[in-house]
């Protein structure tokens, strides 16, 4: 898979929908000279156990990137881990399922203050939470999108 996507020079926009944690995605995205990455798929439901570590080197390696839009299914401290130090301009989080509660304003709050380039933040959630207005708090953003209220 890494060859075949790193052979793609002209690729600019890539969207993978994968159920599986793998750090075989996570590596075939290394180094990719990509401007704007969707992912979305069931791997984060169990994000906080496998992987993160490799998901963060990958997205860090992607130096190039102005865009990242993440569709997923449970708010975790492994996620917000990954996103920690993110170079790209916009980020745009979903949330999949309605019961979702975001409980982790210390994690959400570090990574969301770590990512200096960001301009625009898009969040949908389905939840009226404060926790989500905390980590909000202080932010060097120009746009900021909330939804599913």
């Amino acid at each position: 898979m890494s060859q075949s996507l790193s052979s793609l020079t002209r690729l600019k926009r890539l969207s993978i929908i994968e159920d599986d944690d793998s750090h075989v995605l996570w590596e075939a995205l290394r180094g990719l000279n990509i401007k704007s990455l969707n992912l979305s798929g069931k791997w984060s439901l169990d994000l906080t156990m496998h992987h993160v570590e490799s998901l963060s080197q990958s997205l860090s390696s992607l130096t190039q990137l102005e865009t990242l839009s993440i569709q997923v299914n449970k708010d975790s401290p492994g996620l917000w881990k990954a996103l920690s130090g993110l170079n790209s301009k916009s980020l745009n989080l979903r949330y999949a399922l309605r019961s979702l509660r975001v409980k982790h304003v210390e994690s959400i709050s570090q990574s969301l203050s770590s990512l200096i380039r960001m301009e625009t933040l898009s969040i949908e959630v389905y939840d009226d939470s404060h926790v989500l207005w905390e980590a909000l708090r202080g932010l060097n953003i120009k746009s900021l999108k909330l939804s599913g209220w």
